[in-house]
């Protein structure tokens, strides 16, 4: 949606106008339907408009008594929150904008207003009264904020680019770069690659006051809702299938929506609830393939289910793309260093995307809170006598165990043991920098739930945050507003309070609730994803003759370049990833004005 960015001038100086106009040429590729930068005193904001087709979601910013509120907001249960606000005598309507209800639940709730707002927010608000200035996001982080602050001034925006317009250091932060070089991300939510330049986390609030001084808090965690078992399955169904039906309705409101959709059951269950709430939205379904490289059965069940449901579908054949690091072929610059190996493909289906609509759906991630918990948290969630029921009942249904995660969990302390000898990265990271690294690790509090760690830790993943700005708009610079209607508040807190045995084995909640909608075949087809792409991706990457890896002077700032390891044809797939990461990171350092 939109783009915006404040700036706040803690001296209470007035902002000028030109600070706010060297704003707009970055968020303007996020925003082409119109563009204004307005300055309140001390106060400045600039905005750029992406109209999806809902005049609610325009605003960029509002104001609302000593109250000066920007940001990109989309609400979700718009009805239930008006109803909310005339109970604590304000005077809200649904004719009002998004941001407008966003501000006035400010001002009825303060502090609490974040954790009773459902939908995916990025926003500022400035109390003219106090002069602070409060930054809050969404529980997971779909809608990006970045900011800089120090003793003169704050900037806050949802386009990094934009901060970095205003003037902000571009010194290098080094933590940053070294968990790049060891993870391919940032595993800190609350920094960038900047040192200058900060994000605030996902579900939480920032406070930066008059003095410069900022404090962080978080004002939501997965809850820990009791088991219920009152309901019969018929009930379970039809309960989890409204609740998917509101999430994507709320997410709707647009006349024309791309849902991008891979064949298998989460993104086609999106295409056809969507398809079914407003005949007047004009839907298509867009699919990637590679034909050649790694062809797949989900291909044909995306054109299968499209046809089914009635609405036109697109293929995109990406092929071509690919791994492209050291060869002669181009590759996008990016504002931070990244990890994925081919950006490209991603790209042509955000733009192809928006050439049909300013909206799109992408099916992430349901898996997250329908798989099962382990054995441990599912003796914790339940008495021994409960447990054991659900057991033999689950054998006697199904013919079969249900999934206890033992294995898994073996694999996964087996796993975290080799981390902890390995702490800080490869031996190749410099040594300061893996020491600082390792400290890192030891003092960060792993994800902890008492009954769904699995879903926690998945939810609260830190690869979320670089997957989530590779499809924002002020990442790749493509003008579309990315929806994902699974990452819904009311739809992971039903489906945390109930029984594993039977609804989470093999996602049968989603299965049973997708009965009807979607084809048979597809509706019961086994998750596979697509089996031998990263050896086909690499062998054509071979067959385009890279270059040999001549590190520069500046990656060799991060790395001993003589301990790095040799890799040729017969590398194994996650050791030839790791170097075209570093190959990613020494291109992105020769190119970067940062890096320079």
């Amino acid at each position: 949606m939109t783009g915006y960015a404040v700036i706040v001038r803690h001296d209470a100086t007035r902002v000028e106008a030109d600070e706010l106009r060297v704003l707009l040429p970055s968020l303007r590729r996020r925003g082409p339907h119109g563009e204004q930068a307005v300055a309140d005193g001390a106060v400045g904001i600039a905005t750029a408009l992406l109209d999806v087709g809902d005049r609610r979601l325009a605003p960029a910013w509002t104001a609302d008594g000593p109250l000066l509120v920007a940001g990109q907001v989309r609400l979700d249960a718009r009805e239930a929150l008006v109803e909310a606000l005339h109970r604590s005598d304000v005077r809200a309507d649904l004719r009002d904008a998004d941001l407008r209800l966003f501000a006035q639940a400010w001002r009825a709730w303060g502090d609490d207003a974040p954790a009773r707002l459902l939908g995916d927010f990025s926003v500022a608000i400035h109390d003219r009264a106090s002069r602070a200035t409060t930054l809050m996001r969404d529980p997971f982080g779909v809608r990006m904020l970045f900011y800089h602050h120090d003793a003169r001034r704050l900037v806050a925006s949802n386009t990094l680019a934009t901060i970095l317009d205003a003037g902000v250091p571009r010194e290098l932060d080094e933590d940053a770069i070294a968990d790049f070089v060891a993870e391919g991300f940032n595993e800190d939510p609350s920094t960038t690659t900047f040192r200058a330049v900060k994000r605030v986390p996902p579900a939480c609030v920032v406070t930066v006051h008059p003095t410069g001084r900022s404090e962080t808090r978080c004002y939501w965690t997965l809850p820990t809702p009791a088991i219920e078992r009152s309901r019969g399955a018929e009930t379970i169904v039809a309960d989890f299938r409204l609740l998917l039906e509101a999430a994507v309705r709320d997410r709707m409101r647009t006349p024309a929506l791309t849902v991008f959709m891979s064949g298998g059951l989460d993104s086609t269950t999106l295409a056809a609830i969507a398809a079914r709430q407003d005949v007047r939205t004009r839907i298509v379904a867009q699919s990637a393939h590679l034909p050649t490289l790694v062809p797949t059965d989900d291909t044909a069940r995306a054109r299968l289910t499209a046809k089914y449901i009635g609405i036109p579908h697109e293929l995109s054949d990406v092929d071509a793309y690919g791994y492209r690091e050291g060869t002669s072929l181009p590759m996008p610059g990016t504002l931070e260093p990244s990890g994925d190996p081919d950006p490209l493909g991603l790209e042509d289906l955000m733009r192809r995307a928006s050439e049909h609509a300013p909206v799109a759906f992408w099916g992430e991630d349901p898996d997250a809170y329908l798989s099962p918990p382990h054995l441990a948290e599912l003796l914790r969630a339940s008495a021994p006598h409960r447990f054991a029921l659900d057991f033999i009942g689950h054998l006697l249904r199904e013919r079969k165990r249900p999934y206890l995660g033992v294995r898994a969990l073996v694999r996964k302390r087996r796993a975290a043991a080799r981390a902890l000898e390995q702490a800080g990265g490869p031996e190749w990271l410099r040594a300061d920098l893996r020491a600082r690294r390792a400290e890192r690790l030891r003092s960060r509090r792993d994800t902890v739930h008492p009954t769904r760690s699995a879903a926690a830790e998945r939810l609260a993943q830190y690869h979320w945050q670089p997957f989530l700005e590779s499809l924002d708009a002020g990442f790749h610079g493509i003008p579309l507003d990315v929806r994902l209607p699974y990452l819904d508040l009311r739809l992971i807190h039903y489906a945390l309070a109930l029984p594993a045995m039977p609804w989470l084995q093999g996602k049968r909640l989603l299965r049973e609730a997708a009965r009807g909608l979607i084809p048979e075949e597809v509706r019961c087809a086994p998750k596979r994803g697509m089996p031998g792409l990263y050896e086909a991706r690499i062998a054509q990457w071979w067959a385009r003759t890279p270059a040999p890896f001549v590190p520069s002077p500046a990656f060799a700032q991060f790395v001993d370049v003589s301990k790095l390891p040799v890799i040729d044809r017969t590398t194994s797939v996650n050791d030839t990833l790791l170097h075209l990461r570093l190959r990613a990171l020494d291109r992105w350092l020769r190119e970067s004005p940062a890096g320079r």
